[in-house]
């Protein structure tokens, strides 16, 4: 990741906008953030850090604390950064959740935004989607970009003196070693399955064991309840019983099949079904010879059942001839009927044809007058569209003129947020001007009291020099010198004076005064901010901050002014909300977007393209009703006149309408009428000649029947018609006859084939011998089942153990080689390392390899970073540990032994070796650029040059490193320097190169 251009806006001590173009710093592959301390250097590293990961560069900065306090209320506090990777830009931008001054005067919260820019143009949105892509594009969480990328204060010797677990977490993601972690976990789990599997496996084979029929074998039985089974010597043992129990179920089986076919041949139920069939055969013989003497009987009965039969369908036909002549006869009489009506109703068809054809001459005049009624009705649908027109123009109108009462209105918010702004800087400017007017005369009283102060100390301390002389005379002894004047005679000494002060008197006078004096400097440093402040924001005075004692009427007159605007202002804004609060047409005014004056401006732009189109289409309406008044004539703008004739015209047409409707009617149904009677004569022709011809084959049918059933006379035949009721009788002598004869010769023929010459048989002897043969039977089946079942079971444990049995040197094999795996590689080893941990050794060795030839130019040569390779104690992890090496002493010491300077150049190489590997290694993880908050103040002055060279060097592979430090020799060895300048109202960057 290497920066483009920085923007902050109302970012820590930033009020405005600063932006830092980062292009013309990074040409160096060095630069430095200078500035005196609290000017705000390491804000711009928080703001890089914010931009990216919603966080400071450090632990002890909040993001509700990065609005600036010298930004105006109004003003947004917000971060776009510009970034590239891989060739690739990117920009995002953040701004935190914080406070903002609206139109009303009240504070507000915005919530936290956040967007990314991809270099396809595409844009992420959102907090946490914003924190996702970032950590997939770059790579490292903001801990592991504070431990490599950025180190701030606080954070530089982290890296260094983490724990050998922090720094595994860190290594994992940067190395993407996970998958060795998850292949430790694999082999654990397959050691858990494989071990649950064999025991599975055995405790199968043992419920196996106690389920085999030993069939009292001894020897057997012990083997299959011992604790742990020999599946080798139970499988044989098993076996040998399996193909015992075989050879004695063949011979079973052999013996029980010779028994079933003598018993099946000796059956005494069949014996028994013989016997009975003879005797059945024999009386069905008896039966179809008394059958036979009736025969001669039944035939008679069958010939007068026939003719009765031949009688009664001959009946049936005589009956069709009565029911068509009958029809013959009424089809006749309706001809005769209809044929002399004709003529009537062909008269009346031809008098209401003449009438409709006359009616139909009056269709000329209807078309005209349908015209005429057309050229109203056109008439009047412009007539209205008209008057509709007009009404739309009204509607319009009133729209216009709400839409420039409600732009009146906003116009009036739109100045109501001018001038709350206005007055916000009245308040300031007053409030400034009112402290400037106490301050000058606190200034002048605490003047006067020091001035007083002083004199009564000068006073004080001239008394007290007084004082010394007596004092001294009081130790002068004869005969002694005079320490002053040498003397040995004192004839007249110097007398002490009452209540002279002490010199604790003096020191009390002298605190007071200088108290007096600090509280003047203070009130002196607040008079020259606040008129600082006042003239910065309306350049008020003319004179020079140290004239101000002198001008003190000036400043009364400029908080009297400031108070005049206030008040104007304030009136002003009571005007403009009393008129807004009776804009009664402007229902929207409670809406609280109407706060917002950026809101007001959109809606004032809204609205303006709003009057714009409701004018245009007034325009547009007033050209649309002079069209339509244009295509009025004189006579068509009376809209009750025209539906007045248009009425007439209207039943004018329907009185054609309706006598040519009448006559067609009229002559529609007299033609139907004449159409329905040729029709029905048409019919009644039609019906009769198939009449006629089905009389004539129903009387030929019937002749012809008599003859076929020997009918000689119409007296037999009506004889024969009258006994019908004779019929089911003789069917029921005909039909019992054969049926008994049919069915006694079918069951007796059915016997002649399956007894054949068969002779009775003995039953008592041969149901002695079956008993006999059954019971052997039984007991022959009941070995063969018990045989069987034992056959069965003991097969199926031997099949089932020996296939268990199979698999089990298999399992042993894999699960001791797997669990062994396990072993090592989740770190119960030796080493007690795992896996994972000693491929994050071997990058680790080549990170400290790559340190220590930064470290051993640092040092000259002195130290030596290494990993300890020893345990840790209680069983803990270990393997990415660190000790450092002084060649001086010879010895290896723990890291935390060095002094703040060595630990900064030992943390600044493992730093610079970590950002080589992760270059070399990973090709999801850049890290070209480097930020570094601190330390260069531990360095003396050759450990600062070899760290400053050992930095510049990274610009030969392309890497850019930025330094905050106000370290006076840095600015000397890096040239290209953003210069952080405090100042009364925020600070400001200034780059140099």
């Amino acid at each position: 990741m290497k920066p483009l251009k920085l923007t902050m806006t109302a970012f820590g001590p930033f009020a405005g906008s600063e932006t830092i173009d980062f292009s013309s710093l990074t040409e160096n592959g060095i630069f430095l953030v200078t500035g005196p301390t609290g000017a705000g250097k390491t804000m711009i590293f928080d703001a890089i850090c914010f931009a990216l990961y919603g966080r400071a560069s450090g632990d002890s900065r909040q993001n509700e604390n990065f609005k600036s306090d010298f930004a105006p209320a109004g003003v947004l506090c917000a971060v776009a950064f510009d970034f590239e990777l891989r060739g690739k830009r990117f920009s995002i931008f953040r701004q935190p959740q914080q406070q903002k001054l609206n139109t009303k005067g009240q504070m507000t919260t915005v919530p936290a935004k956040a967007e990314l820019t991809l270099p396809d143009g595409s844009v992420v949105t959102g907090t946490a989607e914003v924190n996702l892509r970032i950590g997939e594009i770059l790579g490292l969480t903001l801990a592991q970009f504070k431990q490599i990328v950025m180190l701030a204060q606080g954070e530089f010797k982290r890296l260094l003196e983490a724990s050998s677990d922090d720094k595994q977490e860190i290594f994992r993601r940067i190395f993407s070693t996970q998958l060795f972690d998850r292949f430790s976990q694999a082999l654990g789990e397959r050691s858990r399955k494989l071990d649950d599997t064999i025991h599975k496996q055995l405790d199968a084979i043992k419920v196996l064991a106690g389920g085999i029929d030993c069939a009292g074998d001894a020897e057997l039985y012990a083997m299959t309840q011992a604790a742990s089974i020999d599946a080798p010597t139970l499988l044989e043992a098993l076996k040998r019983l399996i193909g015992q129990d075989c050879n004695a179920l063949e011979q079973l089986e052999q013996s029980i099949t010779q028994i079933t076919e003598e018993r099946d041949r000796l059956n005494p139920e069949q014996a028994a079904a013989i016997n009975k069939k003879l005797e059945q055969r024999e009386d069905l013989r008896k039966k179809l010879a008394v059958l036979q003497k009736k025969s001669g009987y039944v035939d008679q009965q069958k010939i007068r059942l026939d003719r009765i039969r031949g009688a009664q369908q001959a009946s049936r036909s005589e009956q069709l001839m009565e029911q068509l002549g009958s029809q013959i006869r009424q089809y006749r009489q309706e001809l005769r009927g209809c044929q002399s009506r004709q003529p009537v109703y062909s008269i009346a068809m031809q008098k209401a044809k003449n009438a409709m054809e006359e009616a139909k001459a009056c269709e000329g005049a209807k078309q005209a007058l349908i015209e005429q009624r057309a050229a109203l009705d056109s008439a009047y649908s412009s007539l209205q569209k008209r008057e509709r027109c007009e009404a739309e123009l009204v509607e319009l109108r009133q729209k216009l003129a709400q839409a420039l009462c409600k732009e009146q209105t906003l116009q009036k918010l739109k100045a109501r947020s001018e001038l709350l702004v206005q007055l916000d800087e009245a308040e300031k400017r007053l409030g400034y001007a009112q402290r400037l007017s106490e301050l000058c005369l606190q200034l002048m009283e605490e003047n006067q009291a020091f001035l007083s102060l002083k004199n009564e100390y000068i006073q004080q301390y001239d008394r007290f020099l007084s004082a010394q002389a007596g004092l001294l005379a009081r130790t002068l002894e004869d005969h002694l010198p005079c320490p002053v004047c040498g003397s040995v005679s004192h004839p007249d000494p110097a007398r002490l004076e009452k209540d002279m002060p002490t010199q604790n008197d003096l020191d009390q006078t002298k605190g007071r005064l200088d108290e007096q004096s600090a509280k003047i400097s203070s009130l002196e440093t607040e008079l020259k901010t606040t008129f600082r402040q006042l003239n910065y924001m309306d350049d008020v005075f003319s004179f020079d901050e140290a004239d101000i004692l002198n001008r003190m009427d000036e400043v009364g007159k400029t908080v009297e002014r400031f108070q005049a605007q206030k008040s104007t202002l304030q009136k002003q804004k009571k005007q403009l909300e009393w008129e807004i609060a009776e804009e009664k047409a402007f229902e929207e005014r409670s809406d609280p977007r109407y706060n917002d004056e950026i809101f007001v401006l959109e809606e004032i732009a809204r609205l303006t393209s709003r009057i714009q189109r409701t004018k245009a289409e007034i325009d547009a309406k007033k050209a649309q009703i002079d069209e339509l008044e244009a295509q009025l004539s004189e006579g068509m703008k009376n809209a009750r006149q025209i539906e007045a004739l248009s009425a007439s015209l209207r039943t004018q047409i329907e009185q054609i309408d309706g006598q040519i409707a009448a006559t067609t009617q009229q002559y529609i149904s007299a033609k139907s009428e004449f159409e329905e009677i040729r029709k029905t004569i048409e019919l009644a022709q039609e019906k009769l000649t198939p009449l006629n011809e089905q009389y004539l084959a129903a009387q030929i049918k019937f002749h012809a029947e008599l003859q076929s059933h020997c009918f000689v006379s119409r007296e037999m035949y009506e004889e024969y018609r009258d006994a019908q009721e004779e019929i089911p009788k003789l069917e029921e002598i005909v039909q019992n006859y054969g049926n008994a004869t049919a069915a006694i010769s079918a069951e007796l023929g059915v016997l002649e084939t399956e007894l054949g010459k068969q002779q009775p048989i003995d039953l008592a002897a041969l149901q002695q011998r079956h008993r006999a043969l059954t019971e052997e039977l039984a007991q022959r089946s009941s070995d063969k089942v018990k045989f069987s079942a034992r056959l069965q079971i003991n097969t199926q444990a031997c099949n089932a153990i020996a296939q268990r049995f199979d698999g089990m040197e298999a399992l042993f094999d894999e699960y001791k080689n797997v669990n062994e795996l396990y072993r090592l590689s989740s770190g119960n080893n030796a080493q007690r390392i795992s896996f994972e941990s000693y491929v994050l050794a071997a990058y680790f060795d080549d990170i400290i390899a790559l340190a220590n030839l930064r470290l051993d130019q640092m040092t000259n040569g002195r130290y030596e970073l290494r990993r300890r390779t020893d345990r840790e104690k209680f069983g803990r992890s270990s393997g990415l540990n660190l000790e450092i090496l002084d060649h001086f002493s010879g010895k290896a010491r723990h890291i935390t032994t060095l002094s703040g300077g060595e630990s900064f150049k030992t943390s600044l190489a493992l730093a610079l070796g970590l950002a080589d590997i992760v270059q070399i290694y990973s090709g999801g993880v850049v890290i070209d650029t480097m930020f570094i908050d601190e330390g260069f103040g531990t360095l003396d002055e050759e450990s600062l040059g070899s760290a400053v060279q050992t930095l510049m060097s990274l610009k030969n592979g392309g890497r850019v490193v930025g330094i905050i430090s106000h370290v006076a020799e840095l600015k000397e060895c890096i040239p290209a320097r953003i210069n952080v300048l405090p100042g009364k109202t925020g600070s400001s960057c200034r780059i140099a190169t």
